[in-house]
């Protein structure tokens, strides 16, 4: 499992060394004079009991700091969860291949046999799926212990993804970074939209974003790239390239090609994210990313972040908070799932679209409780504001005998079914810091029970829905406005000129 829950505990290593030297005062002092004189003479008749004694003394001396450490990041450390697809229970069956080089190759599938299993991985009677050449197939053996291959999906609904899907990418703002894995003078390569860009941090603090490939021969800026004052350097050939994609220097000639610009993309910083905005027709924005007083001034602190990614197409996984019923199905068992038996959640949501110069907004109302046996649990219910800003921006809002906390969801597409989606969490000063994990905590195990679903179905376009579906269609209705004429032409994969140098 690459499944990373990464607590840097600051100071762990001085805590190690000061209780392992305290291991010999408590070994030879406490035990060998203080408790062994009040029992001298059974400790000499019986040398094992002293014996057995220090053992179990140098154990939990051993013990010891590994506890307190897990206490000590526990109440101190951020959280951080990264979880890449493969680390997903249930893992898509039709994965898109991500090469994000793109480029003439030959043709995928060479004609011949390919192995799909060992013999001995096939019982008679058992079936498995199998992904093959970009298809889902089903390998079983008959009674007759032959082995048979076929589709691997049923033609009662129809194959995964089969059907019309929305395009690929709504037109809005994509956070790309959080803020503070940028930086000054840093740059950094990133996935979005089916394309590779860079994005650094100049002298001047701003951060910029453009194409992610030298227009030269290729190079990653992004990668080994270096900022001087504000421009981003290729670390192959030193060309230099402006916030607006604008080649303002090649270290061994004068002569600038007027093709050798690169394509700068508008940026926005706020709520202590980095967001990149794309129109399928390179429109200006209509709206922006919210703006939260609170962490724009930094007067709340982020206190840990999840990333997972997820491969389905972007507009399932905000559709889920106008699904109510699947509330109550799928998100009713306890987070510590042992528990469940016992405790279980039970949820009520009102799912609404703004209007007017709101339109791009869309509010729901949330409520949690917690019930034992059924019966509800005082002080468990819980009230979440939530806002959805644009295709791919979440916010929020708990109010809490404690204090108040925000946690920002965003969901970007890397490319057409493959989607990251980040967990960030601040509280205010009054919030200790081990209840805001506890909170981005359960909300990650939450996020994780719909992951398996949104990476194993097909979308419905004519969904069969029924009262208590809650307002899927009039999500659906609302979500459409971020799509224009042009949004299914994918806009990467248009064939580039090439480039004649003016010399």
């Amino acid at each position: 499992m690459s499944t990373k829950l990464i607590d840097q505990v600051h100071g762990k290593y001085l805590l190690y060394i000061g209780f392992f030297l305290m291991l010999y005062v408590v070994e030879m002092e406490l035990f060998g004079d203080i408790l062994f004189q009040e029992y001298k003479v059974i400790l000499n008749s019986h040398h094992f009991v002293k014996q057995y004694l220090s053992f179990i003394s140098l154990v939990l001396c051993c013990y010891l700091p590994f506890f307190l450490c897990n206490i000590y990041g526990l109440l101190f450390i951020p959280m951080e969860k990264i979880r890449i697809l493969e680390d997903t229970e249930c893992a898509p069956n039709d994965l898109n291949v991500r090469a994000k080089r793109a480029g003439p190759v030959p043709p995928p599938y060479p004609n011949g046999w390919y192995k799909i299993l060992n013999s001995d991985e096939l019982k008679v009677k058992e079936a498995k799926e199998i992904r093959f050449l970009g298809k889902v197939l089903v390998a079983f053996r008959g009674e007759d212990e032959k082995v048979k291959v076929i589709d691997g999906f049923c033609t009662h609904l129809g194959a995964k993804r089969a059907g019309p899907v929305p395009p690929p990418y709504p037109n809005g703002w994509y956070k790309i970074l959080n803020s503070d894995e940028l930086k000054v003078k840093e740059a950094k390569e990133i996935r979005f939209l089916g394309k590779v860009l860079v994005a650094f941090r100049g002298e001047d603090e701003k951060v910029k974003v453009i194409d992610g490939f030298c227009t030269h021969l290729g190079a990653s800026l992004g990668i080994n790239g270096t900022v001087k004052d504000n421009c981003i350097r290729c670390p192959f050939h030193g060309w230099e390239f402006d916030e607006d994609g604008k080649c303002t220097n090649i270290p061994y000639t004068d002569s600038i090609p007027k093709n050798a610009n690169s394509v700068a993309h508008k940026v926005v910083e706020a709520n202590q994210h980095i967001y990149v905005f794309y129109h399928s027709e390179n429109e200006d924005p209509t709206w922006n990313p919210p703006v939260i007083p609170e962490l724009n001034d930094g007067s709340f602190t982020k206190h840990g972040i999840t990333k997972h990614e997820v491969s389905a197409h972007i507009q399932e996984i905000p559709e889920n908070g106008s699904d109510v019923a699947h509330l109550n199905i799928l998100h009713t068992d306890f987070v510590i799932h042992w528990l469940s038996k016992f405790i279980t959640h039970t949820w009520t949501a009102n799912w609404e679209p703004g209007k007017n110069d709101e339109k791009h907004l869309a509010k729901i109302d949330l409520t949690q409780e917690l019930n034992f046996f059924g019966k509800y649990i005082p002080l468990t219910h819980i009230d979440v504001k939530v806002t959805q800003t644009g295709p791919g921006i979440v916010s929020l809002h708990f109010d809490t005998v404690v204090g108040k906390l925000y946690v920002i969801e965003t969901v970007t597409p890397i490319q057409p079914m493959l989607q990251e989606a980040t967990h960030t969490i601040y509280a205010d000063w009054k919030v200790p810091r081990f209840v805001a994990k506890i909170v981005l905590y359960s909300l990650s195990i939450q996020f994780e029970r719909d992951i398996p679903i949104w990476n194993n179905k097909t979308f419905k376009n004519k969904p069969v829905l029924v009262k208590g579906d809650g307002a899927i269609n009039k999500f659906r209705r609302w979500y459409s406005q971020f799509y224009t004429e042009s949004s299914n032409n994918n806009n990467n994969n248009k064939k580039e000129k090439p480039l004649s140098l003016d010399w």
